[in-house]
């Protein structure tokens, strides 16, 4: 091991040479050190590269079929008539009225609480 240290190092390796062998195991040492730290920066950089990546394809394809059945469930079209106040007090019977109307205009980026017959809401 020694001998690989110093044909590193760009020493000649002699027979009987005085240098301690404590400095072969410290510069080991070194290239150990800095093995680790390239290994850590490039195990960082992936993990963030890749974390909000889900675990396997399927579930990516149940979970986009199962958002876009809830997306479609969600439409709903406004009759003549209708007000958010109906609207919210229609799907969401349990639900204070006040706050699914908020959540409502903030779901459609609506600045008023005027709606039209025929504009489609996303209900959340």
């Amino acid at each position: 091991m020694a001998v690989i240290l110093k044909k590193l190092k760009g020493k000649t390796v002699y027979k009987g040479d005085p240098e301690p062998e404590w400095q072969h195991l410290l510069t080991l040492l070194k290239l150990l050190l800095i093995l680790f730290l390239i290994f850590s920066s490039f195990h960082w950089i992936v993990k963030k590269r890749v974390q909000h990546l889900p675990a396997d394809g399927l579930s990516v394809a149940i979970q986009t079929t199962t958002e876009t059945k809830a997306q479609a469930q969600r439409m709903y079209t406004v009759k003549e008539g209708d007000t958010l106040w109906k609207i919210a007090i229609q799907f969401y019977p349990q639900d204070n009225p006040v706050t699914k109307i908020k959540e409502i205009m903030k779901v459609n980026h609506m600045k008023t609480d005027s709606i039209k017959a025929g504009q489609p809401l996303k209900l959340p």
